[in-house]
């Protein structure tokens, strides 16, 4: 990938319309860490890639509460109807990362942070047009 194109990628990922304290800042100089997703560490992290509209992680993130769950979703309806079910059930162990994560999935995170990672119907009906989209 170009560097200019890069650049334009980032620029895209970090022009979130709106604010939440869910959120987690992708930056392409520093790669998350432990450290800096909760304000606690957790046992384990889970990773979820395309979280759609969250009910997976917060039905998850409900019975496992020593998990951190870091969502990737790029539609904003999406990520606006998983923070209202963040703040609904109170969780704490609950961040979303508003990125494409086909862009950025290996320049965000540190290696080895997360012990399970989920890709739920990555794409359920598959069209002619579709095929770039494919991992």
């Amino acid at each position: 990938m170009s560097q200019d194109l890069e650049q334009k990628l980032w620029s895209i990922a970090s022009g979130v319309p709106f604010v939440s304290d869910y959120f987690l800042q992708a930056s392409p100089v520093r790669k998350l860490k432990k450290e800096n997703l909760f304000s606690k560490v957790f046992e384990t992290y889970f990773l979820e890639l395309g979280s759609g509209w969250g009910e997976v992680a917060i039905t998850m993130a409900l019975q496992r509460r020593n998990t951190g769950f870091v969502l990737m979703e790029k539609k904003f309806d999406r990520i606006r109807h998983t923070i209202r079910e963040i703040e609904k059930h109170s969780l704490d162990n609950v961040k979303i990362l508003c990125v494409n994560f086909n862009w950025f999935l290996a320049d965000v995170f540190e290696e080895n942070l997360f012990s399970e990672i989920l890709l739920n119907f990555p794409d359920p009906w598959p069209k002619k047009r579709h095929h770039k989209k494919e991992l």
